[in-house]
This record gives C-alpha cells, structure tokens and sequence, in this order.
C-alpha cells in the first residue's frame, strides 16, 4: 500500500507544524511504553511507522514524499465531518479541516486495517459509516492527577477557562455571567488563553490572566506548574462538540481543578466517566448560579477532583493505551 503526500513539501512543512498533541496523547505515549524509541519511525508530525504498520494521526498533511506499507492504523479524535459545516468555527479552521481532514480522512479510512478513535460517538459513527471496519475507542494517556493540596481559606477561588482558539463561540457563552461573578467577587482570578479574539473588556480586565500561544512542551510544562479550583468547559450543542473526547477533564486533573461544563458534554455521561464533572445547562443564569455556588463552597470542588482523579486512575488509561497499541501491532 502507498501513502502520498496531499500536499507540496514546503506547504506540508508550513500547515503540520512541529508538533501533535493528538500523537502525543493517543500514540506516543503508549508507543514508548511498549517499544524501543529505535524502532519508532516519525516520518511527519502525525505519521509513524513501526515495522510494517503506518499509523496516521488524523491527517497526513506534514508527509513530504510517498511511503510504503502493509498496515494501516488510522486515529481520528474529532469529528471533522461535522466540523466543516459547524459556521461557529473559525472559518481558518474549517479551511484547515477541508485542507487536511476532509482530503485524507474518507480514503485513509476506507483503506485502513484499524480505526482508533475518542469517544463513544465517533466509534458508534464509524460503526454505522463503516459497518465492517476494525474500529476501536481509546481515550487520551494524559500524566498521573496531582494529588490534592490543602486550600487555603483565604486563597482566592481561581477559574480557568483553557479552550484553544477553536472554542471561542463556546467559550463567549460564558463570558458575561463570568465576568458578573469576578465583578462580584474581587479577589477571584480567571486564566484565558489569549486566542486573540476576546473582547476589550476581557482582555483588560485585572482578574484575567491571559496565556499567550505556546508549543506543546511548553503548554504541557505551564500546565504542570498551575494550580486551579475550578475549569470551566462550555460547549455548544453542535455534531463536532457533542463528540468530543474526555481530554479536557484529564488536562484540568493536571492542575487539581474540578470541571464545571455543558450537559452536552456527552463523553463525560458516560459508564467510565459519569460525575467526574460537574455538567450544568448551557444558560447564562445557570452558569452563573452555578460558580457563585461553588465559591462558597470550595470544599465541593476538592471533592469533585478528588473523585475525578479516583476514577481516572481506575480507568487505568496507559495499561490499555499499551494493550490496544500491542494488539495493533502484532496483528492479535
């Protein structure tokens, strides 16, 4: 079987990027952990071989020249296809998406031997797309929780708020009943990353952290070094959000912080995952209520995280990212 590039070299080089935090979390990680680093081969950001199986992360925008195999793995964590006609995205990013996603994804998934995807909804997706494709669900190997520390009564309640640029209709949603309860409360803090699109008010606000755009070891050495009461995750009901994986509940668990989101966070309802979050309708009042709530009770946040780290450990993410990963790999 052979892979092309969809794209000229200098152009592929220009739009992939160094790095895939994809590859990294639903990949890498396990790969790691189960091989030699020799016998990974990273023949482009999203693209590795190992042996005689090529797994593609989502796109191959970032491979400059054709590549030979007998196995493909194809990993998808977003539902791209809902993704091009979702008009509150970025219009950039549905050009990327149309560029990379929807040139690749339809043929490396009909060619491929596996499918790994990230939530309950894409695998239920591929299953009625695909009636026999070899699909399976695998959830993002994010680092061990911290352990909770003691909070200070007098500390001041901190919110985060870490949506990249794609969210920033979900993550405008909230912003006035945000800002009433930072208004309310002066001495409370609210991190936001600086997408470059937030209103004057937000961006001058001093109880607004802004976080400019970082590489992905950079994000991932910041993140280790912030402590959060609470992170908030709104979420439009639309196709692409409903599919989303339960990432961002493992990336909060890295800063101690409880998950206030959308009920149509579907992932976070399901067996594995259900009260890890704490889901709330997506109505200004609600969410407002609903922060002013757990300010004045902390103690309900430390219990939420403390929960949510008891069931990610039980999850026991790595040992099953290395089992699917080995099966993969050898055939079985």
């Amino acid at each position: 079987m052979q892979i092309s590039p969809v794209l000229p070299a200098i152009l592929a080089r220009h739009l992939a990027g160094p790095y895939s935090p994809t590859a990294e979390l639903y990949v890498l990680k396990a790969l790691r952990s189960i091989l030699s680093q020799r016998d990974i081969f990273c023949l482009a950001p999203t693209v590795f071989q190992v042996c005689d199986t090529v797994i593609v992360v989502r796109h191959t925008r970032g491979l400059e020249r054709t590549i030979e195999c007998q196995r493909l793995v194809y990993v998808m964590d977003d539902a791209w296809y809902a993704g091009l006609q979702d008009t509150e995205l970025p219009l950039l990013y549905r050009g990327r998406l149309l560029l990379a996603e929807a040139r690749d994804a339809r043929k490396l998934i009909r060619r491929a031997d596996a499918v790994v995807v990230s939530s309950q909804l894409l695998l239920d997706e591929m299953h009625r797309r695909y009636p026999h494709i070899d699909a399976h669900l695998l959830h993002p190997v994010w680092p061990v929780p911290i352990s909770s520390e003691p909070r200070s009564p007098d500390a001041p309640f901190r919110m985060a708020c870490l949506g990249a640029w794609t969210h920033r209709s979900d993550i405008a949603m909230i912003l006035d009943p945000v800002l009433e309860v930072l208004a309310a409360q002066p001495d409370a803090r609210l991190t936001l990353v600086d997408s470059g699109h937030l209103p004057k008010i937000v961006m001058q606000h001093r109880q607004v952290n802004l976080i400019p755009s970082k590489s992905w070891p950079e994000y991932l050495a910041w993140l280790s070094a912030q402590r959060f009461d609470l992170g908030l995750y709104p979420l439009k009901d639309t196709r692409l959000n409903r599919a989303r994986s339960i990432s961002k509940l493992l990336e909060y668990a890295q800063t101690g912080a409880a998950v206030l989101a959308s009920d149509t966070w579907a992932a976070a309802n399901d067996s594995t995952w259900a009260g890890a979050s704490m889901q709330i309708k997506n109505h200004p009042s609600v969410w407002r209520t609903a922060i002013f709530d757990l300010m004045s009770r902390p103690h309900r946040c430390e219990q939420s995280f403390e929960y949510a780290a008891a069931v990610a450990a039980r999850a026991g993410l790595q040992a099953k990212a290395n089992d699917l990963w080995h099966r993969l790999l050898t055939h079985t």
